[in-house]
């Protein structure tokens, strides 16, 4: 359940946006976006993504880590 909520609520990406902003990542959020006005994206992968998995993989762990405890 754990791991199904947190995924849910950072796949709506906003969510993931605001909270990169709030704690000063924001920029990291949005590096390799495509560029204003470019239909393009410069990089291979994008600052969103890397943090979208970093997300994923804290949670599932903090799932892992509470199934085993129960």
């Amino acid at each position: 359940m754990v791991s199904a909520t947190t995924h849910y609520w950072a796949d709506r990406r906003h969510t993931l946006a605001a909270l990169a902003d709030r704690v000063g990542n924001g920029e990291f959020y949005r590096f390799g976006a495509p560029r204003t006005g470019r239909d393009d994206n410069p990089h291979l992968g994008t600052g969103a993504y890397a943090l979208d998995q970093s997300w994923h993989w804290l949670w599932l762990a903090v799932a892992a880590l509470f199934t085993a405890v129960l």
